[in-house]
């Protein structure tokens, strides 16, 4: 699924955090999108899920216009977020947690029960603690507990807020595998990450928004740059993205 973000401003109340983001993904990359502290790149992701309304550009998802489509338009649209934040029922089980994920979706019965069918497949651990409350898992096997959860809708488009955070090498690790899988099996994906150099190998594009605004894009083997990353990162000049 393709996404495109043209001159996209947006805030919290009267403080401004995206200062005309243009953005171009394409269908089935794997986008990395890094910059400092503060830069806006969770006010973007939370922008295009609709939780955070523009207040002027435009998004196309899909050739679609959703700029002021609702989180619920959104998954119908076939596009899943998984914020940074933790977002698991943690006294639901992990099975009723999954079926959450379709709450609003509309899907129930078979389909519901063939959707957590597929994804315990394909998570065995998860699998194997299915009755289990989500507050007992490890903070890796929650994280993967969220990402499960999104696969409910079988989206067509992946957003992700530094879901390594908290996690030890190893446990990020296996997310990003898994990531890296989902986008194989041809979902698009928007992965925000501080970690830069642990998942730079994986992805097949980056941008680098500072100061709220795309300053600079780049490829799979730009992002594993150390030279280019500095300068994307850290040179003074802030000219728009080519």
């Amino acid at each position: 699924m393709r996404m495109e973000l043209t001159g996209v401003r947006a805030g919290y109340g009267r403080f401004s955090v995206l200062h005309g983001i243009d953005l171009s993904v394409a269908d089935g990359d794997f986008r990395l999108v890094v910059g400092p502290n503060g830069a806006g790149k969770t006010t973007m992701l939370r922008s295009i899920f609709g939780i955070v309304r523009p207040t002027a550009g435009r998004i196309l998802v899909g050739g679609n216009d959703v700029t002021h489509a609702s989180p619920r338009e959104l998954l119908d649209h076939g596009i899943a977020y998984v914020p940074q934040e933790p977002s698991i029922f943690p006294h639901l089980s992990v099975a009723d947690n999954l079926e959450m994920g379709l709450f609003q979706t509309g899907i129930r019965g078979k389909a519901a029960e063939d959707a957590i069918r597929q994804v315990f497949e394909r998570f065995e651990n998860l699998a194997r603690r299915r009755d289990v409350a989500a507050r007992t898992l490890s903070g890796g096997e929650r994280r993967l507990l969220e990402l499960a959860r999104a696969l409910m809708i079988k989206p067509r488009m992946l957003l992700l807020d530094e879901p390594s955070l908290g996690l030890s090498p190893i446990m990020m690790d296996r997310i990003l595998h898994e990531i890296v899988a989902i986008n194989n099996d041809g979902v698009t994906v928007l992965l925000i990450e501080q970690r830069v150099k642990a998942v730079a190998h994986a992805a097949k594009s980056i941008s680098i928004l500072r100061l709220g605004r795309i300053t600079k894009n780049g490829t799979a083997e730009q992002a594993q740059d150390d030279r280019w990353l500095a300068n994307a990162l850290y040179d003074e000049g802030l000219e728009p993205a080519a």
